[in-house]
């Protein structure tokens, strides 16, 4: 038998707007850093430096090519901004 269902909680969650937007970013982007995501040749890509010494060599981990998740990711980014400004 196979059973299908939807379970919706209510939380109450005690951390400052600023924390809770930063684990939002990486959660929902499977990040560990969202000051190295990147927007390149159309996707939402994650930035590595893989250079030992000296000039930084740069290889990119795509993350999404979809036009909604990269728009809600420049949205968080300027929430961020706006919480930050008002902290």
């Amino acid at each position: 038998m196979k059973i299908t269902g939807i379970l919706k909680q209510e939380v109450e969650i005690d951390a400052s707007p600023l924390t809770l937007v930063k684990t939002l970013i990486k959660h929902y982007f499977n990040v560990e850093d969202y000051n190295n995501i990147v927007e390149k040749d159309g996707y939402l890509c994650y930035e590595y430096d893989i250079s030992v010494h000296g000039s930084p060599i740069l290889e990119y981990k795509k993350i999404t090519k979809d036009p909604k998740k990269i728009e809600l990711f420049k949205t968080l980014i300027k929430l961020l901004d706006n919480i930050e400004a008002m902290e």
